[in-house]
């Protein structure tokens, strides 16, 4: 994904990364 969408996406994406791949 562009630089762009990635920092328009950071807080839409943060929670569905997570939800995908949990870090804990």
């Amino acid at each position: 994904l562009p630089r762009l969408k990635k920092d328009a996406g950071l807080p839409f994406f943060f929670p569905l990364k997570t939800n995908t791949k949990p870090l804990n």
